[in-house]
């Protein structure tokens, strides 16, 4: 075989070898868009720092990952009224796999209603409401009602 038969050969080998790479690596975190039914649109914590848009007839469930041994809570920190009316009381939703464990996961679940078209962030702190622990996790959402 001649000099630049093998060059062109071991080219398209890198070629491929690198395609296969690229395919077969993992995708950088992908988080799936928040769910959206006739109800209303329902992030979780995974969706923050992004947005969420709302037609004045939809609700916005925000559930958030808890888990109660941890003695933390989940505490809306950041909202002004006006764009959105709530929220309602948090809600526990436990994790039926964590059923059987012993283990209280599951989520903390809050519901708003469109009041006003506007934009409006919705911020939330995890921290232990009964001590100065710092603020374990944050997560927020920027919601716009049309």
């Amino acid at each position: 075989m001649s000099m630049g038969l093998m060059k062109k050969w071991a080219g398209i080998g890198a070629v491929v070898l690198l395609l296969a790479a690229c395919s077969a690596a993992p995708s950088a975190s992908r988080v799936d868009p928040p769910r959206v039914d006739r109800f209303g649109v329902h992030v979780s914590d995974e969706h923050s720092g992004g947005s969420v848009t709302l037609e004045r007839e939809q609700q916005l469930e925000v559930s958030l990952s808890t888990v109660l041994s941890q003695n933390r809570e989940w505490e809306l920190v950041g909202f002004v009224p006006g764009v959105l009316t709530g929220p309602t009381v948090p809600t526990f939703e436990r994790d039926p796999q964590a059923a059987h464990s012993g283990d209280a996961s599951g989520n903390a679940v809050w519901h708003f209603k469109p009041a006003a078209a506007g934009t409006v962030t919705l911020k939330f702190d995890y921290r232990n409401p009964r001590t100065r622990e710092p603020v374990a996790r944050t997560v927020s959402y920027t919601v716009i009602v049309r």
